[in-house]
């Protein structure tokens, strides 16, 4: 029975938060995905592969 009831509010704040799109921590979780992203850069994986290789 409490499985059921936590499913059924979870379920209504997931849908309320969709069809409003007032989700909680939106620019938080943005901001933190975007700084995770722009900071990724491989050209340092790649030139160390190239060094493995033996590629220079």
């Amino acid at each position: 029975m409490i499985r059921f009831l936590i499913g059924v509010g979870l379920g209504a704040s997931l849908m309320y938060w969709y069809l409003t799109g007032e989700i909680p921590f939106r620019d938080e979780v943005e901001g933190m995905f975007s700084a995770s992203v722009s900071s990724y850069s491989g050209s340092e994986h790649a030139a160390e592969a190239r060094q493995l290789v033996g590629g220079g």
